[in-house]
């Protein structure tokens, strides 16, 4: 199974996500999905954008990138990512909030960006 690691600001890798669009934690769980270049929860609360490797917070902000992520703030050496645990059954999904509009890329680091707090806030 190929898995895009998502890391935080300091490096650590803190969840995945699936070719499908599915992003789960380390320990399994489900936390949102992509749908285009939206990030949404399963409760149908738009979190954010998925940009050029980018995770971007609903401010415009870089929250959490992949190993591939072009542009933003300096990314720090990534940790090695551990063996993800076995993945739940995601719940069903809500219907989604409109879409939030493209704030403007800024190339700071979110207070969201360690974590996964991008997903619990």
């Amino acid at each position: 199974m190929v898995y895009n690691w998502l890391y935080d600001r300091f490096g650590n890798p803190v969840a995945y996500f699936l070719l499908s669009g599915e992003i789960y934690a380390i320990d399994g769980r489900p936390l949102a999905y992509l749908v285009g270049f939206y990030v949404y929860s399963y409760t149908g609360r738009c979190m954010g954008f998925f940009v050029n490797g980018w995770l971007i917070d609903k401010m415009g902000f870089c929250a959490l990138y992949t190993a591939n992520a072009i542009g933003g703030p300096i990314k720090p050496v990534r940790r090695i990512h551990p063996i993800p645990c076995i993945r739940q059954i995601p719940p069903l999904k809500s219907i989604r909030q409109l879409p939030l509009p493209m704030p403007s890329l800024k190339f700071g680091w979110s207070t969201l960006a360690s974590g996964i707090t991008y997903f619990t806030a």
